[in-house]
């Protein structure tokens, strides 16, 4: 028997032939693809759906009155649910050049207000079904802060009027009469932001310093924060 021989051709056997080699390389890539499109189809499922709602605002220069608040905010279509403790409302005023005729010191300067809804996130508990709400340390709006340095503050009054709509302040109505509580968002909802000051992020009255008044605009975006999603962005041009 030639033992060479046979050595050789035993070797050649124990090869893989190309063809196996590349029908082992493509079984390999499609279940790589399969284990990759599953994962990424979990993570799909897993994030948070992203909602989407209308927002119609109306700010008064002048304030609020006994008739109308300083800002609404009306919902006239909103599809998912989701509450106001999931939003951020960032507001944007550029000074004018004059007031009245009268240049302005700060023309030109921009002024950065947020309103964060994330209330818990500075320990506000507003589901004690209190009338009273302990703002802690959260920030929130004063006339002494610098307007020009962008802020991040909750917005410390009630949104909803307690007169005229079938709700009043009383027990289990906080997390609802708070923005950043469980105030709903759903088709005909109604807010409103009572204090155009804490709305803004700045003194409206002092108008020879801030120009702010009838025909100012004010660029309004509204943010869902768990999805990102931008829910409103526009130019509001004040009333008075």
């Amino acid at each position: 028997m030639d033992v060479k021989r046979m050595r050789t051709d035993n070797e050649k056997n124990d090869g893989v032939s190309p063809v196996v080699g590349v029908m082992l390389m493509l079984v390999v890539t499609i279940i790589v693809a399969a284990l990759v499109a599953a994962f990424a189809g979990g993570l799909g499922s897993a994030a948070t759906p992203a909602p989407s709602a209308g927002f119609d605002f109306t700010i008064h220069a002048g304030g609020k009155t006994a008739s109308y608040p300083g800002v609404v905010c009306e919902i006239p279509v909103a599809t998912g649910e989701f509450t106001s403790n999931q939003l951020k409302i960032i507001t944007t005023y550029v000074v004018p050049d004059t007031y009245n005729g009268v240049p302005l010191t700060n023309a030109g300067k921009t002024i950065t207000h947020t309103i964060t809804g994330q209330v818990e996130d500075y320990g506000i508990d507003l589901s004690s079904g209190s009338a009273s709400v302990g703002w802690g340390s959260a920030p929130v709006y004063s006339a002494s802060d610098d307007p020009f340095v962008p802020k991040t503050q909750v917005y410390n009054a009630p949104i909803v009027a307690t007169t005229g709509n079938g709700l009043t302040v009383g027990y289990d109505m906080n997390d609802y009469l708070y923005f950043g509580g469980n105030a709903p968002i759903a088709s005909g909802t109604e807010w409103w932001f009572k204090e155009i000051d804490r709305f803004l992020g700045f003194p409206t009255t002092e108008r020879t310093i801030y120009g702010f008044t009838e025909g100012s605009v004010v660029h309004i975006t509204v943010i869902h924060v768990p999805s990102g999603t931008v829910l409103s962005d526009q130019d509001v041009t004040a009333l008075w």
